[in-house]
């Protein structure tokens, strides 16, 4: 049997068809299809099959309904009538020519639907755009990218979290690793800062890989040699430019080769250009990197930290099962090496794990599966609301044409070739559309492309083939789905009062599908409105809290002096220099270091310490939050010691180890014990640090803001465990940003080429803390606001036409001496009634969509009650507003007109 695929696929079509029509004509039809798809196939090429494919289901889906009909309307002797391929497509273009023309002479009507179907099929396309870029796209310029294997650690006692290996790990798995043929290190995301010949500093991001990288990835440079390997051997600095950054900061020519930037304080010889839309290969993969340079020192030494992300070319012969059976003893050989940095506190041991490209950029985490979850509905919500707007629209135009339908039917019109002729004019309007969102789109993601977007950074989120089929395929689901009942609806008039042109009393049934697509909306609306409040009551709720600490009038400046090989001396030097210079301006009050600054998204965990007096549970191993101080550095922040000392100048290498805690801390360890006293064995072999200090609880980092009460947190002097990052507050009398040219100044005097890698008031880092928060409660405000319009006008719409349809009987009750106002009442009732059902179905659903936002919330009850109560009477009060104008409608009723026209 020739084009056996096909031809099942078209048996499947004739299902649409009446089982008489079937037995009559299947075989013949069969035979036709095949002798079209022969032609065709000739005529076209590969093109000629999905050609035919498409024309035989839309003959299929238009013809079969209306055989269907025409089947029961016709006498059971009488032959339906038999369509070929050609009649049926100069069919479909007469409806679509008669559907232009109709929507030509309503122009505001065809805006209007055009627009508003746009904008949903916009956002659902962006959003698939987003992630078909970050995990479904193969990488570009790589060769073979399912040969390409992801290698990361992953405790079975934490869930599906991924974690990275050392530079040492990462040698011997390169080395004893078979099923490879070699393997690759990374490490994504980078912020660099760099000066760029004589302009300012500024951040960039970029990437550290193996000198192999390229080479394992088989991708070809757009110019230029790529890393050597004797470039680490002979300690030479090149780096590779990503293609944005090479266009907007190097001129977009070949003399860039060879031109040297500073980066992180150390200067880099340019050896090569990436091609376009090149990226990492990560969860974040819609990036592209500004540079890309050899992996630093700092991170091949010893105990230089787990950071590093594996990619290796498995054997083209070999399965990924392959790769994961070699991989079980090779990390069981590791973490015998090294269990410090394989064993998890609560006795776990780490596991190497191989994953495809595609598995690996699927979201992992605790807040990756919410945040996906609460996307999806709020895509599929927003996508809900516009289409049963636009579904309402339809159905408003089509009762409106009772008049005509009536009468083409009674002209002998079949019900299925109206309905058809309908379901065509919501095709072409959502065609419109979805060709409007295309254009949207293009222009959004190039805006995204060209970094002139949200981002500090380019963005690749490129509209391909697999984006536009997605669009098209809604745009095609979406006119079927809600352009279908809007057809059968208004193809089903009462002919006799149709065609006199008369009002009446319409049955509630007719009413059912615009009530069904506008209880819709109000669902909908409901759980935006519900999950926006949520948002914005738990920021509100954020802000309101006492911070524990004055961020007012603080500057932060921020130093890496392991950038410029400051060692712990000469480093200790430098700081207390500047600190010095800083403390001689007038405009300066203080000046403390630290470690990381409070709500800056950046903090240091200490694990395994062993507090005096405290027996840990079974599994249990005693973790808070830590972070290194200088002297004066609370008075400063304006955390108030409630026991104890302050750190001093004289605690030292020389003097005895010393900490400072917290409330929580010492409420943890020493309930209802005087802590100031006591000793904690910070690691094994260390003698005892003993509690100077004690200062009150404090929102110090964001996982503060989540527990009800503060974390355990202590903190040591900067004299005994120095640290390379240092973060110098400094506080002014009065704004610190003032003095910002000064301090500059002041680095540049004592080291020139030292990067400085942030400068900010204090108070922006804490503004920042809630940033993602805060646009989570924007975004979704928004949504929520035009979802509430958009239900506005589908209550509006179904009020309106059912006052225009009650004309003659809101007449007969205002002549029998009914008062307006009662009228006004009904109406209103009426809309609040067909609204309370939507409410209750948005309430029900907004809390399953509370759970699902759960652990992106701060705080807030789930079910808060003024959010839910909030929330309900913004749908009450849209729901009255919507009626207000068809009740004064109503009300204004002329009874004689209405009594006359009978």
């Amino acid at each position: 049997m020739k084009y056996p695929f096909s031809i099942r696929f078209f048996r499947l079509l004739l299902l649409l068809y009446p089982a008489e029509f079937r037995k009559a004509y299947g075989a013949q039809m069969e035979r036709a299809f095949t002798v079209s798809l022969d032609q065709h196939l000739d005529e076209r090429g590969r093109l000629g099959l999905p050609y035919v494919w498409v024309r035989v289901a839309w003959d299929a889906l238009t013809n079969g309904v209306t055989q269907r009909v025409e089947l029961r309307r016709t006498p059971t002797h009488a032959q339906p009538k038999i369509r070929t391929l050609g009649t049926a497509v100069e069919s479909i273009l007469q409806d679509v020519r008669y559907a232009a023309r109709r929507l030509r002479r309503t122009p505001g009507f065809t805006v209007v639907v055009v627009l508003t179907a746009g904008i949903g099929i916009t956002v659902t396309a962006l959003i698939f755009a987003i992630v078909n870029a970050s995990i479904l796209r193969p990488p570009p310029h790589v060769a073979n990218p399912n040969e390409i294997v992801k290698i990361h650690r992953e405790y079975p006692s934490r869930g599906a979290q991924r974690y990275r290996v050392s530079y040492a790990d990462f040698q011997r798995i390169r080395e004893q690793a078979t099923t490879l043929v070699d393997a690759a290190a990374l490490v994504s995301e980078v912020e660099f800062i760099a000066r760029i010949g004589l302009g300012m500093e500024r951040k960039i991001i970029g990437a550290e890989v193996s000198d192999n990288y390229f080479r394992l990835l088989g991708t070809p440079l757009l110019f230029g040699g790529g890393f050597l390997q004797s470039d680490a051997a002979e300690r030479r600095d090149v780096a590779v430019a990503g293609h944005g950054f090479w266009q907007r900061e190097l001129g977009g020519d070949r003399d860039a080769l060879g031109r040297t930037l500073q980066i992180d304080g150390r200067r880099y010889t340019v050896v090569g250009v990436t091609p376009p839309s090149y990226s990492w290969l990560s969860q974040s993969a819609a990036i592209e990197p500004d540079i890309w340079i050899p992996i630093t020192q700092n991170r091949r030494k010893i105990g230089g930290g787990s950071t590093l992300s594996l990619i290796g070319r498995r054997r083209h012969e070999l399965t990924i099962a392959q790769v994961q059976a070699e991989l079980e003893p090779i990390g069981q050989r590791l973490a015998t090496l090294t269990p410090a940095e394989w064993d998890d506190a609560s006795g776990g041991r780490a596991r190497l794990v191989a994953l495809t490209d595609l598995q690996s950029r699927i979201p992992a985490g605790a807040r990756a599966l919410p945040s996906l979850i609460i996307w999806t509905v709020l895509v599929g919500l927003i996508m809900l609301i516009t289409c049963s707007n636009v579904a309402n629209l339809l159905l408003n135009r089509g009762l409106r044409r009772n008049t005509e339908v009536a009468i083409r039917l009674s002209l002998g019109s079949g019900r299925g070739r109206l309905v058809r002729q309908l379901l065509t004019e919501s095709l072409v309007l959502f065609a419109l559309a979805g060709a409007v969102s295309l254009l949207l789109i293009h222009w959004i993601t190039q805006l995204l492309v060209t970094g002139r977007g949200p981002f500090p950074f380019a963005v690749d989120i490129t509209v391909d083939l697999r984006v536009i089929v997605f669009a098209m395929g809604l745009t095609i689901a979406s006119g079927l789905v809600f352009g279908l009942a809007p057809a059968l609806q208004a193809s089903r008039p009462d002919l006799m009062q149709a065609i006199k042109g008369t009002g009446g009393s319409l049955p509630s049934r007719r009413f059912r599908a615009r009530n069904m697509f506008v209880l819709a909306q109000v669902a909908g609306s409901m759980v935006l409105v519900v999950i926006s409040t949520l948002f914005a009551r738990d920021v509100q709720q954020a802000d309101a809290l006492d911070m524990g600490f004055d961020d007012r009038n603080v500057g932060v400046l921020s130093l890496d002096l392991s950038l410029r090989d400051y060692d712990e001396q000469t480093g200790r030097l430098f700081l207390a220099t500047l600190s010095h210079r800083l403390e001689g301006i007038p405009e300066v009050e203080a000046v403390a270091t630290s470690g990381w600054v409070p709500l800056s998204g950046r903090w240091w965990n200490w694990g395994g310490f062993q507090p005096e007096g405290y027996e840990p549970g079974r599994d249990e191993s005693p973790r808070a939050m830590w972070n290194v101080v200088s002297p004066g550095y609370f008075q400063l922040i304006g955390m108030p010691l409630i026991g104890g000392r302050d750190f001093r100048v004289a605690d030292n290498t020389e003097a005895p180890d010393v900490i400072i805690v917290n409330q929580a801390f010492a409420t943890l360890y020493w309930p209802n014990q005087e802590p100031v006293g006591k000793r904690v064995i910070l690691e094994e072999g260390d003698s005892p640090a003993e509690v100077i200090g004690v200062v009150r609880d404090a929102k110090y980092g964001k996982a503060d803001y989540v527990a009800e009460n503060s974390r355990a947190h202590f903190w040591t002097a900067r004299a005994q465990r120095p640290s390379s990052f240092v973060e110098l507050h400094f506080k002014a009398r009065g704004d610190p940003a003032a003095l910002f040219g000064t301090v500059r100044q002041e680095v540049r005097t004592l080291d020139p080429d030292l990067p400085i890698s942030d400068l900010r008031r204090m108070d922006g880092v804490v503004a920042t803390a809630l940033l993602e928060e805060r646009v989570g409660a924007l975004v979704f405000a928004g949504f929520g606001a035009v979802s509430v319009f958009l239900a506005v006008l589908g209550i509006y719409g179904v009020m309106a036409y059912g006052i225009m349809q009650r004309a003659r009987e809101l007449g007969i009750r205002l002549a029998l001496g009914a008062r307006p106002t009662r009228v006004i009442a009904m109406v209103v009732k009426e809309s609040l009634a067909m609204s309370a059902a939507g409410i209750v179905a948005g309430l029900a659903l907004a809390a399953l969509v509370a759970q699902g936002v759960r652990s992106l919330l701060l705080g807030i009850e789930l079910f808060d009650p003024i959010s839910y109560g909030g929330s309900v009477a913004v749908l009450v009060l849209a729901a009255t507003a919507a009626s207000a104008i068809p009740a004064l409608r109503a009300a204004r009723v002329d009874p004689v007109r209405s009594l006359r026209s009978e």
